[in-house]
């Protein structure tokens, strides 16, 4: 099995996709979010470090949690899949 990896997507406020390559992780959101090929040009692609330390607001019953994006994703078995939105 492939090791997961994160990329942030994103013109400003950044979307964490965990998946499993690049490509198939850009092609996915695309998709997803239905974004044209011309609006994505001004999208930035890069990859997100799976153990950085991150700070998730608004999570029910853990307000400011702290936690890493392999942490916050273990129990998820599809991907790709959204880890968060970061600025």
């Amino acid at each position: 099995m492939k090791a997961l990896k994160a990329f942030a997507i994103g013109p400003d406020r950044y979307t964490v996709v965990v998946g499993y390559d690049e490509k198939s992780v850009v092609e996915w959101y695309k998709k997803e979010t239905g974004i044209s090929e011309e609006d994505f040009k001004e999208y930035d692609v890069s990859e997100y470090p799976m153990d950085k330390e991150v700070h998730l607001e608004g999570c029910p019953n853990k307000p400011n949690l702290v936690t890493t994006t392999r942490e916050w994703m273990k129990d998820v078995t599809e991907f790709p899949a959204i880890a968060f939105w970061t600025e």
